[in-house]
């Protein structure tokens, strides 16, 4: 193998397929980038068997088809320290020797028949979602402060896709909260899906502003085959396997009475509110009442805090709730608009928030 390849194009790419490697791998080919030269082209792929990325990278004239696998982190940083605006690769028995001007490197190497199969182009694959990336990237960070990070609920570590053929949901939930956005735009195939959280995270660094994004999907694998400037990158995961709570029930008979606010003015004063939050009592209360909101946050320890928001227009009707401020602020923001609506009924009821096709429910806290 040998090809020469511009230093800007194989740092790019080495860092994106990076995102697949694990700080501590459990065998020493997945801390490796299988790297491959064919058809004028070099593919760099990574994989921690949950998660697989694939791209190419196009070659210099003069490569030599081969391929070997080689440490990822290690390769990554001799690229970014090269000197001159191209490098070359070649294998030297067991080793990959990498120059670029009057620098040299060598690296020992595995064998490429030990790298986990990684799916790529998706030849036999149902597509089940297409979209331009900044539509599914938007989608995607709506929701995804609502997964649960707690390992023995599995089936809520990450967002639900509900596919219809005429709407498409993202939902997540980590059973105190749930965000779900919703658009109308379907799919010939209806088909809801758990995408793990693991791989939101990847999509969400990888997504961009440009070009656009296929989801294709068998019964256990999903493939995204994202657009970039140098060639495709194909991100393979497995599926959540099980069935999704029923979000309908949540999100139905929610028509508490609702007032508007300016998000950047709201998400500071609770900001600065929640600074009295101890670690015996880690809530907000928000009394409505006329013209007025007021935030109060109280410990024992601490102290207490409290402001006061002037409204516009006099809220629809007086009520008192307590709630988790972390919450609420991560609701506000995954709007992603200027204003919002927040609803609020009792303090046993959900918290409501709306706006941009976001659906945002909070649990409140027991007031004391």
């Amino acid at each position: 193998m040998k090809v020469e390849i511009e230093k800007k194009s194989l740092a790019a790419a080495l860092s994106t397929v990076g995102r697949a490697v694990l700080g501590k791998p459990s065998m020493p080919i997945l801390g490796t980038v299988r790297l491959v030269v064919v058809d004028g082209q070099l593919q760099l792929t990574c994989t921690n068997l949950d998660l697989g990325l694939l791209t190419v990278v196009k070659c210099l004239d003069g490569s030599i088809p081969g391929g070997v696998c080689v440490d990822c982190r290690k390769l990554t940083q001799i690229v970014s320290a090269m000197p001159m605006p191209r490098v070359t690769l070649a294998t030297k028995g067991s080793r990959l020797q990498i120059t670029s001007g009057s620098s040299r490197f060598e690296l020992y190497t595995l064998s490429v028949d030990e790298f986990p199969p990684v799916a790529d182009a998706p030849t036999d694959m149902e597509v089940l979602y297409k979209a331009p990336q900044a539509e599914l990237l938007t989608r995607l960070e709506a929701v995804d402060c609502a997964m649960s990070n707690d390992e023995t609920r599995f089936i809520l570590n990450g967002v639900y896709l509900d596919i219809k053929e005429k709407t498409t949901k993202t939902v997540a939930t980590d059973g105190r909260r749930m965000n779900v956005h919703s658009l109308d735009k379907g799919s010939g195939s209806a088909r809801g899906i758990i995408v793990p959280a693991f791989t939101v995270s990847a999509l969400c660094a990888l997504l961009g502003d440009e070009g656009n994004v296929a989801m294709y999907a068998t019964e256990r694998k999903l493939v995204f085959e994202i657009d970039s400037a140098d060639g495709p990158i194909f991100l393979s995961s497995k599926i959540v396997e099980g069935s999704y709570p029923n979000y309908g029930q949540v999100t139905k008979n929610l028509d508490h009475p609702s007032i508007t606010l300016k998000s950047d003015m709201f998400v500071e004063a609770l900001k600065r509110v929640s600074l009295a939050c101890g670690e015996k009592s880690a809530s907000v209360t928000m009394r409505v009442s006329g013209k007025t909101i007021t935030l109060l946050a109280r410990d024992s320890d601490l102290g207490e805090c409290e402001e006061q928001i002037d409204l516009e227009q006099p809220a629809p009707a007086e009520s008192r709730v307590a709630f988790n401020p972390r919450f609420l602020i991560e609701s506000i923001r995954s709007v992603q608009a200027e204003t919002f609506s927040i609803g609020i009924k009792d303090d046993v009821s959900p918290i409501v928030v709306r706006g941009n096709n976001v659906l945002s429910v909070v649990m409140p806290v027991r007031i004391s």
